[in-house]
């Protein structure tokens, strides 16, 4: 029972680290390290290991740049570009403007009134 604690803590410590925007090399060193951890100390059973340890193996390989470009960003977006409708001129205006005025505003939300917040007119 105290290996199921400890692998979902694992787990919501990597993802964790994840959700505040820490590297992927950070994120992997703490998934793999406290992997090793957790498995020296013998509380993750074998089968659970042949699960635990291609994950952090596919991890450490997607620190690569160039491996994670070739084989899983590229597939990936060539098969959603197949996918997917092509966009139409009017979609694509659309987000030019809205792209342009992101970047042309100062990054800050409006001001609305008070009015405009409890939509009365």
């Amino acid at each position: 029972m105290n290996w199921i604690l400890c692998v979902v803590a694992l787990l919501a410590g990597w993802y964790a680290l994840t959700r505040i925007r820490t590297t992927l090399k950070a994120a992997t060193a703490v998934f793999v390290g406290g992997l090793l951890l957790l498995t020296l100390v013998g509380l993750v059973p074998d089968a659970l290991a042949w699960v635990l340890w291609p994950v952090a193996v596919l991890l450490l390989l997607m620190n690569v740049g160039n491996l994670r470009r070739r084989y899983l960003s590229t597939p990936v977006l060539h098969y959603i570009r197949r996918v997917l409708p092509p966009i139409s001129d009017t979609e694509r205006e659309a987000i030019g403007a809205a792209r342009n005025r992101y970047l042309m505003s100062d990054l800050t939300a409006p001001v609305l009134n008070q009015s405009a917040r409890t939509g009365a007119v």
